[in-house]
């Protein structure tokens, strides 16, 4: 047990450290590099009483060449896209993928509000249009009756290879007396047809009784005209129900007229989603992505509105259209996808093929991508970009963690050989040998990439050279994106190496900013200091896990060895927040 009355040891002063400190440097400067290529030992350095983080010779260094700032804005970088990305795809509240999903569930085929709307007012006032005429042939007698007359209507169903279009030929409950007139002189000229016959050759009695019965058919389908015609169209007023001679009827028109209504102010509601997302994309831009994308495709052929909506009006190929070889049709592309425009109405493929002659599209050919398709693949570019972000692994041709951690230890087995971190000039490689010889060769040579285990960093991002001469400069970066806007993140992966870019991750910059302090700090009380001060100036370390609940948009890791807290909430077992009952209620498809 200690005595209390034992003086705490006193270690060296301020003045002391602080000239420790300053031979350290020299001997670094004079004799570090042969002493740690000989034994791999750096000399290191030690806090003093009062000295401030920034003072501390590895953070100077840090902070000379930016590398604080940079780890700093990066970590920013990737909590800025997860906040953004958490608008997208939010559980609590719903995100806008979601509210998205549950209008066009609500929505059904009503999708294009205009055309709905159309649809709609139908059922309401019948069709702007002269007639139809049928005939029925009764006895020996033709007779000619008016019918709603018919219209197309196109529903544009996104995914689909072609529009659906429909023909419908409703009453329209506010017009359905206008053929109760109608359809009652036509019952009287078959009634009175039929009469004049039968009383050609009866006798005096018969004729009474044939007037009679003919006479209560004509009665009967007269007055039961208007209860036919209700109880096909039905009321206006939902509330309203109308007792008739049939008692209960189907209402067909109303029904399907209610169905329309609400699907129409479902849709409705999708129009004001396109400036919302618009306003959120702006890290898809092209300033930010090589192969951007604008998510404005080519309509190769435009319809009519209203009553004409199924009835083609221009098309692609009437303006000189160009369809390249290997292209499935006008406005598509290799697959049969619909081409995606640029905002100087260019076709981004003949850009990103540098195609000499470029085709320029119409504007009246130029729409936005369906909007349940756009949130979809917002959503998924979030997670390529934040990876990017975080790790590089989109940057083939940048160098990695590894190399500089190598660099600067000593392999106890020889396995790599100590260098001056600024000389790295190449990626590194290994070879493997081949479990069966082709043709000639028994061994490949393969580069190392990034990867989230072994993130960008480069420090050529740090130099440009101008007129022959290295100059710094403040590192941009860019990912690398994709050419087809419908792609999944292989094709990313497919173009990595197309970005010639040295990449500085926030995964690699954080990772090199703690092995740096690690091995140029002496004692591990001052290692965590200086992290945990540094980790403090910022959002944080990028490094280690990421869980969704517990850290997804929030600050980094600002203590580097808090591991232990960190750990335990993200093994902590997550509450139960639906039980079997909840999730049979969301997924019921009858309701």
């Amino acid at each position: 047990m200690a005595n209390p009355e034992q003086p705490e040891a006193v270690g060296p002063g301020k003045w002391g450290r602080r000239i420790k400190n300053i031979l350290i440097t020299g001997l670094r400067k004079t004799l570090g590099k042969p002493v740690k290529k000989a034994t791999g030992y750096e000399f290191q350095y030690e806090m003093y009483e009062g000295q401030g983080i920034q003072e501390i010779q590895p953070v100077r260094i840090l902070r000379d060449k930016n590398l604080l700032n940079i780890m700093h804005s990066r970590s920013s970088s990737a909590i800025e896209v997860e906040n953004n990305w958490d608008f997208f795809d939010n559980d609590k509240p719903k995100g806008k993928r979601q509210e998205i999903e549950d209008l066009y569930a609500n929505s059904m085929i009503y999708l294009d509000p205009d055309t709905s709307a159309f649809e709609f007012e139908m059922y309401q006032n019948g069709i702007n249009k002269p007639h139809d005429i049928e005939e029925i042939r009764i006895r020996n007698g033709t007779y000619r009756y008016p019918v709603p007359p018919k219209v197309k209507i196109r529903y544009p169903i996104p995914a689909m290879k072609r529009d659906w279009v429909v023909t419908i030929s409703p009453f329209g409950y506010n017009k359905r007396d206008a053929y109760k007139d109608e359809y009652q002189k036509v019952i009287e000229k078959i009634c009175d047809d039929a009469q004049e016959d039968a009383l050609r050759n009866a006798s005096d009695e018969e004729k009474e009784v044939i007037k009679s019965w003919i006479g209560g058919i004509k009665q009967a389908y007269t007055e039961v005209i208007p209860d036919l015609l209700l109880s096909y169209c039905g009321s206006g007023d939902e509330e309203t129900t109308e007792p008739t001679l049939l008692g209960t009827y189907a209402q067909i028109e109303k029904k399907q007229y209610s169905f329309v209504k609400k699907a129409v102010e479902s849709s409705l509601k999708i129009k004001g989603y396109y400036a919302t997302l618009s306003q959120r994309r702006q890290f898809l831009e092209k300033q930010n992505v090589i192969y951007y994308n604008t998510f404005r495709i080519i309509q190769p052929v435009l319809y009519g509105t209203k009553d004409e909506s199924a009835v083609v009006k221009d098309s692609l190929e009437s303006h000189g259209w160009i369809t390249r070889p290997n292209e499935l049709g006008p406005g598509l592309d290799e697959y049969g996808y619909t081409l995606e425009v640029g905002y100087d109405g260019i076709v981004l493929l003949d850009k990103f093929n540098h195609v000499a002659d470029p085709r320029h599209v119409p504007t009246q050919f130029v729409k936005d991508i369906d909007l349940l398709e756009l949130v979809n693949y917002i959503s998924v570019r979030h997670d390529t970009f934040r990876d990017d972000t975080r790790d590089g692994r989109f940057h083939g041709k940048t160098l990695t963690i590894m190399d500089y951690v190598q660099a600067n230890n000593k392999s106890l087995w020889g396995l790599w050989k100590t260098r001056d971190e600024n000389e790295i000039t190449d990626q590194s490689e290994f070879i493997i040998d081949l479990t069966a010889s082709w043709m000639d060769f028994k061994q490949t040579r393969i580069k190392i990439k990034p990867t989230d285990k072994n993130p960008a960093f480069d420090l050529r991002a740090l130099k440009e050279v101008i007129g022959g001469e290295e100059k710094e400069k403040v590192p941009v970066w860019k990912h690398i994106g994709r050419k087809h806007y419908y792609q999944v993140p292989d094709e990313s992966f497919a173009l990595m190496d197309e970005n010639p870019e040295s990449h500085m991750s926030s995964r690699g910059a954080s990772m090199y900013v703690i092995e740096k302090i690690i091995r140029e700090m002496r004692k591990f009380d001052d290692v965590i200091k200086v992290l945990d001060g540094i980790g403090e100036q910022g959002p944080g370390f990028d490094y280690g896990p990421r869980p969704w609940k517990q850290q997804w948009g929030k600050a980094m890791i600002q203590h580097v060895f808090d591991w232990r807290r960190v750990l335990a909430e993200v093994n902590a077992p997550l509450p139960i927040e639906y039980n079997e009952e909840d999730y049979k209620k969301m997924y019921d498809i009858r309701k």
